[in-house]
C-alpha cells in the first residue's frame, strides 16, 4: 500500500460489535489520497472481534492492535500515534457513524491549513434525552466556532471526532495522563498557538446515551476519577 496521507484511529474497550458498521463506512470513503485505519482494542470480551478481524485484517488499509489487558484509552491513543504513518491523524470513537462519503477528503483538505480541528457532531435524535444531548453538542460546537473566529485557537476538544497534524501532536507531546485527555490536549494547544479549525462542512453521527443516568455518568468527573484509582 502507498504511504498513507491520513491515519484514522479508532479505540474500543471490550465492546466491538459496532466496529463493523464504522469500518464499512470508512472503507467506502472517496479520497484522492491513500489512508489507513488503525483499530486499537483493549480486553475484547466476546468473539465478535475474531470475526471482525477475519473480515477486515489486511483488507487494504485496516490495521488491528489488540491487547488482552486493559491499557486504557490514554495509552492506546499514544500507541496509535506511534503506529500511524499519516501526516494527519483523525481520532474517532468506535460508535459514531459517517454518512458523508467525502468525510475524509474534507478533513484532510482542512488539515493542510490547520494543525488541530474539532469536527461537528450530529446527535441521532429518537428520544427526549437524545434531544437534550443534542443541545449539549450544539453549545459545544458554537463555542468551538467562536473560538476559531475570534482567537483562532482551541480551548478544548470532544474526543468523539478530532484531528491533528503529526507536527502538532509532536509539539504537544501526545496525550497526557489526566481524566479528560481530549479536553486537556485541546486546552494545551491554546497556549502553543496552534492554528485551530472547527470543521462544520461534514460531520459524524453520535448515538447518545438512552437514559439520563447514563448521560450524567458520561458528563461527570466522578466516574472517570474512580476508574483511574482502581
Amino acid at each position: 500500500m502507498s504511504q498513507p496521507k491520513l491515519s484514522v484511529v479508532l479505540t474500543a474497550y471490550r465492546e466491538v460489535r459496532q466496529l463493523s458498521r464504522l469500518l464499512d463506512q470508512l472503507l467506502r470513503q472517496k479520497t484522492s489520497f491513500p489512508y489507513e485505519v488503525i483499530v486499537m482494542v483493549d480486553e475484547p470480551r466476546d468473539e465478535a472481534l475474531s470475526s471482525i478481524q477475519k473480515r477486515y485484517n489486511g483488507v487494504g488499509n485496516v490495521i488491528f492492535d489488540v491487547s488482552s489487558e486493559r491499557r486504557g484509552k490514554l495509552n492506546a491513543l499514544n500507541s496509535a500515534i506511534g503506529l500511524a504513518r499519516g501526516d494527519v491523524l483523525l481520532f474517532l470513537d468506535n460508535d459514531v457513524e459517517i454518512w458523508d462519503e467525502l468525510f475524509l477528503e474534507k478533513i484532510y483538505n482542512w488539515m493542510t491549513r490547520y494543525d488541530i480541528a474539532e469536527i461537528k457532531k450530529e446527535v441521532y435524535r429518537d428520544s427526549f434525552i437524545n434531544r437534550l444531548i443534542y443541545y449539549d453538542y450544539v453549545s459545544f460546537g458554537v463555542a468551538s466556532y467562536i473560538f476559531e473566529k475570534r482567537v483562532k485557537r482551541c480551548a478544548g476538544l470532544n474526543g468523539a471526532a478530532m484531528a491533528f497534524t503529526r507536527k502538532a501532536l509532536r509539539e504537544l507531546g501526545g496525550f497526557k495522563n489526566c481524566i479528560l485527555e481530549d479536553m486537556d490536549v485541546g486546552f494545551r494547544s491554546y497556549f502553543t498557538g496552534l492554528p485551530f479549525k472547527y470543521i462544520y462542512d461534514t460531520e459524524v453521527i453520535v448515538y447518545s446515551p438512552k437514559s439520563v443516568k447514563e448521560w450524567l455518568n458520561q458528563r461527570t468527573l466522578i466516574k472517570p476519577l474512580l476508574n483511574t484509582l482502581r
